[in-house]
């Protein structure tokens, strides 16, 4: 009950009615408009009876945005991948389908999802169905990720599709999301501050990473259990502090009151990375941090030298390797953005 009660008080057209960006009863109108501000697709009506009767609202939020969508018709929707972001879909009213590799969820108002840009989706919404949904960026999560492992990821995070909106983690997302889209619509300065938005970036990021499964689930287990050994804290939490320093590997020892083999097997077991291979991930964040800022007026060989890189060659490799572009790239997307 307490659910369905929630329901209604969102379904309301006002969500986000301050950030109106679509409302229209022309299919080609819908499609053409909602392809180019989120994502390229194909839309189509599964009935002839009814009518289109679309609204679409969206709130860019840092390196998120808080989109609300209805038909008002029974559709089908072929996106295309969603390779530089995940969708968050928060279940407002009505029934939706979702195809993504080879899995098929219902989503209804107990059922939320969230798709992964590796595979096709396909997905059929009722003419009642109405939903709010997260764009969150590939780069943004799987920064924040590997600040959280201390290591590289060798492949791309993929979530379980479904998410259990009734209890644990999921009930926590859903209400975390209705609470800021809420805030957005009656209060649209939230978006001016800058610290509140980095804060609700990472708070999603984390609840999504600690508590829906994922590729890297076990390890984000084994990096958050009350268990983990003290001094592998103190060491990581000396690297974080201090990485910008001339670091040693007799200073990590020495921070962590063990031995060097006890050490470098507690990163292993914890962190799924040597001691130095986290420092040398904090440094590669680092790096992109500053190409990505306007104010660092320097090259890419300037910038690379500066946090301790002195091979371009290999630093080129770890890079792309951690984050799916060479460093060229990313400098070219700071002036294109």
């Amino acid at each position: 009950m307490t659910i369905a009660r929630q329901t209604v008080a969102y379904t309301a057209d006002s969500l986000l009615n301050n950030f109106s960006h679509l409302e229209s009863g022309d299919l080609d109108e819908v499609c053409g408009s909602i392809s180019k501000t989120y994502c390229e697709h194909a839309l189509r009506r599964r009935s002839r009876s009814g009518s289109i009767n679309a609204r679409y609202c969206r709130a860019s939020f840092g390196t998120l945005s808080f989109n609300y969508l209805r038909y008002g018709a029974d559709v089908a929707i072929d996106p295309n991948r969603f390779e530089h972001f995940y969708m968050l879909e928060i279940p407002l009213s009505g029934l939706a389908r979702l195809q993504y590799n080879g899995t098929t969820v219902d989503s209804t108002d107990e059922v939320g999802s969230i798709v992964s840009s590796q595979g096709v989706l396909k997905s059929q919404w009722n003419h009642d169905t109405a939903r709010l949904m997260v764009q969150i960026d590939r780069n943004f999560l799987e920064r924040f990720a590997t600040s959280m492992l201390g290591r590289a990821m060798t492949q791309p995070i993929e979530f379980q599709l479904s998410i259990d909106m009734t209890r644990g983690i999921g009930a926590g997302i859903r209400e975390y999301i209705l609470h800021i889209a809420q805030q957005l619509t009656t209060n649209p300065f939230l978006r001016d501050h800058l610290l509140v938005e980095r804060q609700i970036e990472r708070t999603i990021a984390a609840m999504l990473l600690s508590g829906q499964p994922h590729t890297y689930s076990t390890e984000f287990n084994a990096v958050a259990q009350p268990g983990a050994p003290k001094y592998v804290a103190r060491a990581y939490q000396f690297i974080v502090e201090n990485y910008r320093q001339d670091i040693t590997i007799e200073d990590l020892v020495a921070v962590s009151g063990v031995s060097l083999r006890t050490l470098y097997a507690g990163f292993k077991r914890y962190k799924g990375v040597s001691p130095m291979l986290a420092l040398k991930t904090k440094r590669l964040e680092a790096v992109r941090e500053d190409l990505l800022d306007p104010s660092v007026v320097a090259s890419v060989t300037d910038i690379v030298f500066r946090w301790g890189f002195t091979h371009l060659g290999n630093f080129s490799r770890d890079y792309r390797k951690l984050f799916g572009e060479l460093p060229s790239d990313t400098l070219r997307r700071r002036y294109a953005g």
